[in-house]
């Protein structure tokens, strides 16, 4: 039983990585898989949708009850991830559904500010609505 959740955990990292949406959705309705799983890094499969500004698979971890405000080692959650990244439409997503734009990271950062950090305009304006006025 643990090493058949091991391994599922596994293939839903692949999965995610290869951002193959229909392995990710058959792997979250086989069950047995900890969404929240986390990596050496303390990284979990919504961060890396994150990273890579998948949204289609962002939303299907959202949609499964993934934990929006994990944060790694260095601190960061999967919004301070896309907001490094530039990826507005996730940033809008993870926001939309509930995700704490106030939580800060090791460096006391957050999102919005490495947003601006980075030049991310576009995700400036869905975490500061000010900004986009």
């Amino acid at each position: 039983q643990s090493i058949r959740r091991e391994m599922s955990c596994v293939d839903l990292v692949s999965a995610t990585f290869s951002r193959d949406v229909l392995a990710v959705r058959s792997l979250l309705k086989e069950g047995g898989t900890d969404i929240n799983q986390r990596d050496a890094a303390l990284r979990t499969v919504l961060m890396i949708a994150a990273y890579q500004g998948d949204q289609e698979i962002a939303w299907t971890f959202v949609e499964a009850g993934a934990d929006k405000d994990a944060q790694d080692q260095d601190g960061a959650t999967a919004l301070h991830i896309a907001a490094r990244e530039g990826h507005a439409d996730v940033a809008h997503l993870l926001v939309s559904n509930g995700a704490d734009i106030s939580v800060k990271d090791n460096r006391g950062l957050d999102a919005l500010r490495v947003a601006r950090e980075r030049g991310h305009t576009e995700v400036v304006e869905i975490l500061d609505p000010e900004v986009a006025r």
